[in-house]
């Protein structure tokens, strides 16, 4: 009964945890529609800036802060005076928010290009950065310590924050760009004071540049993924032909409904990757064999129907979601869902490769990626495959690099005979 009851535990805060991650997925859409709809394709093209970029700082930079806080808290390790690890988590978000800082101030003439010349949004990156810094080391000591219900909260809590204000700044107001842009921030940092009300600290014996140290690997390779997948969005801004800020609008808007699939694989991701892991520690090499071939087929699966999907339906899609004025073709449509699904095949290649132990792998992987996307980009003279297509060659090599690193790393890892 006691077994019983536990699993009913673990399964009930599984739930929970993928209850908030599609809360926050689908609070994203509702948010990036209400902004949408507000601003019209033009300002929503310079939106879009501010939003690829605090995606790539959000997930490339603070993410792997996460990470290591997490696995810093499972594991401990030597035998040093301990120290709090929410401390040291925090100081480490904070010396990374301070270099970002740093970076963004010696490239500012180019970052206010990129801005349009707004100070607004680039305040609104400046508060994002500062709930992320706050939230990400929070949701390691929530992941750490298993307690994927409060984590769930503090997902849940961000996802309500962001759609209850920015509808209510749209029914009561006529916000621009920069002013939409700070619920961001502000959904973040209150969410972190949500879970941070609700963590239990830990000893970390090795202090907060030791973690830094450990995550700067992790924040290379996720930046690098984070830059491939939002690239075209940093394209369509910069290469915008002329003032067409109405087409760059448009076609940030068809990135957008591409990425949808991305969210229900990343849900899916929390669950697999560690599994992965434990079937490599115990020797387990059918095991890891099926898990692995049924990863496979189910992502490409998904990526089929994304390309398909993408190709067919994708225009009325984009057209019902953020309205009549955003008008895309069918074949971009489907250069974007493909590009999303080798995408997906490449992130999947990728997890395998991390719960293998490969994270130098990964990083060069995906840098070998971006860098493909970037020479891609040199090579096109259309507008709308400059935006479109360096998704699919990136993508490519970065997945033609990472299954291999992943076969090597299960070969070393688990030889035949084992």
């Amino acid at each position: 009964m006691a077994s019983a009851a536990g699993w009913r535990q673990v399964a009930g805060s599984v739930a929970r945890l993928l209850g908030g991650v599609g809360a926050a997925a689908l609070a994203t859409y509702v948010y990036l529609i209400v902004v949408a709809r507000a601003v019209g394709p033009a300002e929503y093209a310079a939106f879009s800036a501010f939003w690829a970029v605090v995606v790539i700082l959000g997930t490339g930079v603070y993410l792997p802060v996460e990470q290591e806080t997490a696995r810093r808290g499972v594991d401990p390790s030597g035998v040093q005076v301990p120290r709090p690890l929410r401390r040291s988590a925090l100081i480490a978000a904070g010396i990374v928010t301070a270099g970002v800082a740093v970076l963004l101030l010696l490239l500012w003439p180019a970052v206010s290009g990129f801005f349009g010349g707004d100070p607004l949004l680039a305040a609104a990156l400046a508060v994002g950065c500062a709930g992320y810094a706050a939230q990400y080391p929070v949701r390691g000591l929530l992941s750490a310590r298993r307690r994927y219900g409060r984590y769930a909260a503090v997902l849940g809590s961000e996802a309500a924050l962001r759609v209850l204000v920015v509808v209510g700044l749209v029914v009561v107001a006529d916000p621009g760009p920069a002013t939409l842009a700070l619920v961001v921030g502000v959904a973040a940092l209150g969410s972190a004071l949500v879970g941070l009300a609700r963590t239990r600290d830990v000893v970390d014996v090795a202090g907060p540049m030791a973690l830094l140290r450990s995550a700067t690997v992790l924040i290379v390779g996720a930046v690098a993924l984070q830059t491939l997948l939002y690239g075209g969005v940093v394209v369509a801004r910069i290469l915008a032909p002329g003032s067409d800020d109405a087409t760059a609008g448009q076609l940030l808007a068809a990135i957008t409904v591409t990425r949808i699939p991305v969210f229900l694989f990343q849900s899916m991701e929390a669950l697999v990757v560690p599994r992965i892991a434990e079937l490599a520690a115990r020797g387990d090499r059918t095991g890891l064999l099926v898990l692995v071939r049924r990863l496979l087929a189910l992502v490409g699966s998904l990526a089929v129907l994304t390309a398909a999907g993408a190709a067919v339906a994708g225009p009325q899609v984009v057209s019902l979601m953020f309205g009549s004025d955003f008008v895309v073709t069918h074949g971009t449509m489907a250069l974007l869902g493909l590009g999303t699904g080798v995408f997906m095949l490449a992130v999947a290649a990728s997890d395998v490769t991390v719960a293998l132990g490969g994270h130098r792998q990964v990083a060069i992987g995906w840098t070998v990626g971006l860098l493909a996307a970037i020479a891609s980009i040199a090579l096109l003279q259309d507008f709308v495959l400059q935006v479109t297509v360096p998704l699919v060659v990136g993508s490519a090599a970065a997945a033609a690099l990472l299954a291999w690193s992943a076969r090597s790393r299960m070969a070393s890892t688990l030889p035949v005979g084992a």
